[in-house]
């Protein structure tokens, strides 16, 4: 019998697949850029960017699905991880939700 507890990945939240077209703003920026959400968890999500941000940056982000069944998820969150994105001149930005999502 397999224990809930005998995965590879042993993080704090378990991680949703997602891909899906998101906004950011970085505090004290008036601008939103476009990004690409992926990775959704209870603590945080990565968002994949043409802009590297430094880790500790804070930003607000918002998740708008395809599909009008859920409404878009805006949450508060800070950078903890900045990884090279898989495509050519894009950042994965591991964030950290500081406040439960709206």
């Amino acid at each position: 019998m397999l224990n809930r507890k005998d995965y590879s990945e042993k993080r704090d939240h378990r991680r949703m697949g997602v891909e899906c077209p998101a906004v950011f703003r970085v505090d004290g920026e008036q601008d939103w850029e476009e990004a690409l959400a992926r990775d959704l968890s209870a603590g945080g999500l990565q968002l994949v960017t043409e802009r590297e941000l430094a880790v500790g940056t804070r930003l607000e982000v918002e998740m708008r699905p395809e599909k009008a069944l859920v409404p878009p998820l805006r949450a508060r969150a800070e950078v903890a991880r900045v990884d090279e994105a898989a495509e050519a001149g894009r950042a994965a930005l591991g964030l950290a939700f500081l406040e439960a999502p709206r």
